[in-house]
């Protein structure tokens, strides 16, 4: 969210859309409950670039990846973090 944020206090025109529980997952994380509190907070604080939903169904996250310039989901249970791609190349219809 951070590097979000300075895109955003440089003016660009952007927005962030997360689909997350925000929960800790232990497995390959250094998450604390702080960081879930900072996560929340900054969410809260800012609804004018942050669209948050804890879950959707498959079908609405994928219309949100078809109007997305870059998705990105997390890697499964991988430690090196993010897989991102071109939405619109790999939304599923």
């Amino acid at each position: 969210m951070q590097a979000f944020e300075s895109l955003i206090n440089e003016g660009l025109p952007i927005k962030l859309v997360l689909v997350s529980s925000l929960r800790l997952e232990p497995y390959a994380a250094a998450e604390t409950e702080a960081d879930l509190i900072w996560a929340k907070e900054k969410i809260a604080q800012n609804p004018d670039w942050i669209e948050y939903y804890e879950q959707l169904p498959h079908k609405d996250v994928y219309k949100l990846i078809d109007s997305s310039d870059v998705a990105c989901c997390q890697a499964g249970r991988i430690a090196t973090g993010f897989r991102c791609w071109s939405a619109r190349r790999m939304a599923v219809r």
